[in-house]
C-alpha cells in the first residue's frame, strides 16, 4: 500500500514541477523581451498552476461521486433521476 502512495506522490511532484517550470520558462522569455508586466503575471500564474490543477481534479472527483450517488438514489426513489452531466476528462 505504501509504495502506491510513494508513486502517487512522486508523479504529483513531477507533474507540478513540470507545470511550474514551464510557466517560469515563459516568464523568463517575457523578461528577456523586456515585457516585465507579462513576465510577472506569468511567474505568478506558474506558481498558482498546481493549486488550480488540484482543484480541478477534486471537483471532477466530487462531481463523479455525486452523479453516481444520484443514479443509485434515483433508482430507489421511483426512477426520479436528475440528470447530472458527468465531467469529461
Amino acid at each position: 500500500m505504501y509504495p502506491l502512495f510513494g508513486y502517487l506522490a512522486a508523479t504529483g511532484l513531477v507533474t507540478s514541477a513540470a507545470v511550474v517550470g514551464r510557466g517560469l520558462v515563459r516568464s523568463i522569455r517575457h523578461l528577456a523581451d523586456g515585457e516585465y508586466g507579462k513576465a510577472g503575471a506569468q511567474a505568478l500564474s506558474a506558481l498558482a498552476a498546481p493549486v488550480l490543477l488540484a482543484q480541478a481534479a477534486t471537483a471532477a472527483m466530487v462531481l463523479e461521486a455525486v452523479a453516481g450517488a444520484n443514479e443509485v438514489v434515483g433508482s430507489v426513489l421511483d426512477g426520479s433521476v436528475i440528470p447530472i452531466q458527468r465531467p469529461t476528462a
